[in-house]
């Protein structure tokens, strides 16, 4: 970083940079790729501008390229059973039921594609037997993996203080983020479901432009300070995803969109102690913002099964308009060092379009609506001569309206084939509640010596959660039933999706107490621990194995030394992962929807030295 002070107190100008660069820890056995790794260069300019005291403009730039090899998938287990159903399902066939004898099982259609395609002798064993006896950092991949991501971002922000109390603000923004990746996503030399992407075919080109006026000010001496304003945004986006699914279908869909979004709004906080002195340290705040999104956009999906069989050609043009009137209110009160607080707001995430759905009634999706309710304080106290400071909140949000991503499967009336049109829509399904606690606590034992510790606690469940089944396979729901194409799922026991029940932490920090031209060494240690969170978004966990993804604590520690012996040089010795455990990240959640199930594993322990230099000192 170099700061370039251009013309003193006028213009000033800030340049950063960085390039990182690190081996992958996980190996693919055939090419010798390592996985896992991290490329990546990023800078950064910033200018000030200051004519006069009353005008201020903040142009800032950032560029950033990653390009690196991708992530490693571990295959665990092949569901042979979906997949010998799969083959006749895809085609649009029903096996007649006969007592004591599945047809689907008995034709070995799905296995006898395997054997052929992945390529397996035995049904897909002998690939999730290799890959167990070679361990989770040996991997062999058939998808080739990399991941290209680009963003570029520029930011101006000005600022003209109109009177000594009222401020013109103008944010001004335009962002461009270019994503080209592959996967492995069943993680085997077998193509279950991989991203294929040739280079040169982005999955994801996105340019965004917004514009936010605002009018900020005091009023009642003070007592009053309030923003109206108005946001307005506009992207386009378009991208390609080509791919291999179950072995002998390749897949093609693509999208364009574009997105408008205006929302004027208001806000102000008022001290009610300027009503009466009885009042003093409570403050009142509200808010309010009007949305209105329009989204309109084409797709297309394409899927051809080996030999050039046609299972879906469809193209649509869409658009959805959502509106939603959202706010904030909320109470504080301070007195000395404590602050008391509550407050309710409304939040809304926008309609759209389902890119690669199959049914044209799923092209759309309506908005999603939460209600969250929060109650807290913030407090800095002293338990005799220790310094404590403690900070404790609790919410209740209330989710209306779910989006969730489900399998969308269609049969052309107009069409005399019975093979269905399979894709994926976002469905409205349902409603949740989600109450926790949060809370970290800070005390200063010694002069040198600072505890910091933090809890949350997490109860999260839905109340409604019904889905129209389009898969090509039945399902099972909370009934303890399957259910099949056409059926209505009952899913309101599934556990909520990414939200582990407990986490905390608890770091130690000591500073050295040595001479001051020693500089300052500060070590530190940190043990966190996450409960155990489910990842499947539509299975139960008796339909999806490996959906549960366990609990884990890590150990990281640190050493720095700034000023060493009073010169410009500082180091940090640092490790993360201690103990070296490793455990899983993500769950595929194929199990029912490509036959397979796969893990993402955990970073290994890192040990590092960093050493830096500050050339103004």
């Amino acid at each position: 970083v170099v700061n370039l002070p251009l013309i003193d107190d006028v213009l000033m100008a800030r340049i950063g940079g960085q390039v990182f660069e690190r081996d992958g820890f996980t190996t693919d056995v055939v090419t010798g790729k390592d996985y896992d790794d991290k490329n990546y260069w990023t800078a950064r300019l910033g200018v000030l501008w200051q004519p006069t005291e009353r005008i201020s403009n903040y142009l800032l730039a950032n560029f950033s390229d990653s390009d690196t090899n991708g992530t490693a998938t571990v295959i665990e287990r092949v569901n042979r059973t979906g997949l010998n159903r799969a083959i006749p399902g895809a085609l649009g066939l029903t096996l007649p039921s006969l007592p004591l004898v599945d047809p689907a099982q008995s034709a070995n259609s799905g296995c006898l594609l395997l054997n052929a395609f992945g390529p397996s002798t035995n049904c897909g064993q002998d690939i999730i037997d290799e890959q167990a006896a070679r361990g989770n950092r040996s991997v062999q991949l058939s998808g080739d993996p990399n991941d290209q991501l680009n963003s570029d971002t520029f930011v101006d922000n000005f600022s003209f203080d109109l009177t000594d109390s009222i401020t013109l603000r103008n944010i001004l923004s335009y962002s461009t983020l270019v994503h080209s990746y592959r996967w492995d996503l069943d993680g085997s030399r077998a193509a279950f479901n991989e991203f294929i992407n040739p280079d040169g075919v982005n999955n994801s080109d996105v340019r965004t432009i917004t514009e936010e006026l605002q009018l900020q000010g005091e009023a009642l001496e003070g007592a009053l300070n309030y923003v109206v304003g108005a946001y307005y945004e506009e992207t386009d986006a378009d991208g390609r995803i080509i791919a291999k699914s179950l072995l002998f279908v390749d897949v093609e869909q693509g999208y364009k969109q574009h997105k408008e979004s205006f929302a004027p709004f208001a806000q102000a906080s008022y001290d009610l102690g300027h009503l009466t002195t009885s009042l003093a340290g409570l403050n009142l705040t509200l808010g309010v913002r009007y949305t209105d999104d329009l989204t309109e956009g084409s797709a297309f999906i394409k899927q051809v099964a080996s030999g050039g069989f046609t299972l879906v050609d469809k193209s649509f043009v869409t658009e959805v308009e959502t509106t939603a009137l959202t706010y904030t209110a909320g109470l504080d009160y301070k007195f000395e060092n404590l602050m008391l607080y509550g407050k309710v707001s409304r939040g809304y995430k926008t309609g759209g379009l389902s890119t690669i759905a199959a049914n044209p009634q799923h092209y759309t999706y309506e908005p999603e609506f939460v209600v969250n309710y929060e109650i807290g304080q913030k407090a800095d106290f002293a338990l005799g001569d220790i310094p404590v400071r403690l900070n404790t909140a609790l919410y209740y949000t209330d989710y209306t309206d779910m989006q969730t991503a489900a399998p969308d499967a269609y049969v052309d009336p107009d069409n005399p084939s019975p093979v269905p049109q399979l894709g994926q829509s976002i469905f409205n399904v349902g409603e949740a509640t989600v109450a926790g606690l949060e809370m970290d606590l800070t005390v200063q034992l010694s002069p040198g010596l600072t505890v910091v510790a933090t809890y949350g606690y997490t109860d999260a469940k839905y109340n409604r959660f019904d889905l129209d089944y389009f898969g090509a396979t039945p399902q099972l729901d909370c009934s303890g039933q399957e259910k099949s194409r056409g059926d209505s799922l009952e899913l309101t026991c599934l556990p909520f999706k990414t939200t582990p029940e407990h986490q905390y932490s608890l770091s130690l920090r000591y500073l050295l107490p040595v001479a001051q031209h020693w500089g300052d060494i500060e070590g530190s240690v940190t043990y966190a621990w996450v409960d155990e969170q489910y990842s499947a978004q539509i299975s139960p966990p008796e339909a999806e194995p490996g959906a549960w993804l366990p609990d884990f604590g890590l150990v990281n520690t640190s050493i720095s030394w700034s000023r060493i012996l009073d010169s410009a040089f500082s180091a940090q010795i640092y490790g993360t992962n201690l103990a070296n455990k490793e455990y899983r990240i993500s769950n595929s959640n194929q199990w029912n929807l490509t036959y397979f199930q796969s893990s993402i594993y955990s970073e290994p322990r890192n040990i590092g030295l960093q050493l830096s230099y500050d050339f103004g000192q």
